[in-house]
């Protein structure tokens, strides 16, 4: 297991992580926003 000497290298892969599930997350809810209801349902 991996464990960093640094507090500062921890904290900056948590950071990091948590950009990366934000940009996953609200990048395929914004595409959907702007798509009408009756598009998404039918797939």
């Amino acid at each position: 297991m991996f464990v960093p000497t640094n507090g500062l290298v921890a904290l900056g892969a948590f950071g990091f992580g948590v950009l990366i599930a934000l940009v996953g997350g609200l990048y395929p809810a914004y595409r959907a926003a702007w798509e009408p209801p009756v598009e998404s349902l039918r797939g």
